[in-house]
């Protein structure tokens, strides 16, 4: 076997271990996708899997999104003992971590931890999903709706680059005289699941419904194509939590953003 392919059997098996918890690994699966696309590929040597049950991804030699201060990464175990050991060999002196709360005890044992964030997902399958509050037909926003994007200010120079789920991901809209007054980011995160993301409304349109018709209507969508919708949200966002009930989503489980300070070492 070739370095090649057993690199690639390698990141194979990994991909596989996370599909058998997809909602929660979903998020890891996606970028791990997303990354074998770019061109040229990213150099998987960076892709770190122990059999306990541990992953780490660093992304120091990512195309996209390495050189940012400080280094990202996502990691999960079913063996602590295990991730300290994979995260003690290679995180740099200042990382951000999102992890399960239960794995903080290890995070410590490396260096100063500081939580600066949560994450809440939210899941709602097929089957699950809530009748719709309000009629509406939402509007796909392609690069001929530059116009609006920039005046809602939502990156309209990304717009060129979705072109679907899986590269770049899909902006919906509710349009009235022209303008945005509710939109959403649909990205494919795994196999059998998108999220639904960026949900937001205009400050003059809010308490109205159309943020809840939006969602409600695009979710129905993914659902008549088989797949399950995540919903990410911080927990003290109390509307967009209202909002998420309403349509159907339930609670999965949380994130912890934590970001780790090493001690310096010559």
């Amino acid at each position: 076997m070739t370095a090649d392919e057993e690199r690639t059997s390698d990141v194979q098996r990994v991909l596989e271990w996370l599909y058998q918890d997809e909602l929660r690994h979903s998020r890891l699966i996606w970028r791990l996708e997303s990354d074998a696309r770019l061109e040229p590929p990213w150099p998987f040597r960076h892709l770190y899997y122990d059999p306990a049950g541990a992953v780490l991804v660093d992304l120091h030699g990512h195309p996209k999104l390495g050189g940012a201060d400080p280094d990202w990464f996502q990691v999960d175990a079913t063996d602590p003992v295990a991730l300290g050991l994979l995260c003690g060999v290679r995180l740099p002196q200042h990382s951000e971590i999102l992890c399960h709360g239960d794995l903080l005890p290890v995070l410590q044992t490396l260096g100063a931890t500081e939580t600066v964030g949560m994450l809440e997902v939210h899941v709602c399958w097929p089957g699950e999903l809530g009748p719709a509050a309000l009629p509406c037909e939402p509007t796909r926003l392609t690069p001929r709706h530059r116009a609006q994007v920039a005046e809602d200010g939502w990156r309209p120079d990304d717009l060129a680059e979705e072109l679907d789920e899986e590269q770049g991901g899909v902006r919906w809209a509710i349009l009235r005289d022209n303008r945005i007054v509710s939109r959403l980011l649909v990205q494919r995160v795994s196999e059998h699941l998108a999220e639904v993301a960026d949900v937001q409304t205009a400050a003059d349109a809010r308490r109205r419904g159309f943020g809840a018709a939006l969602v409600q209507n695009v979710v129905r969508r993914l659902h008549e194509r088989g797949l399950g919708v995540t919903y990410s949200v911080h927990p003290s966002n109390r509307p967009s939590l209202a909002l998420a009930a309403s349509v159907g989503f339930r609670f999965a489980f949380r994130w912890q953003r934590v970001r780790v300070t090493r001690p310096w070492e010559e």
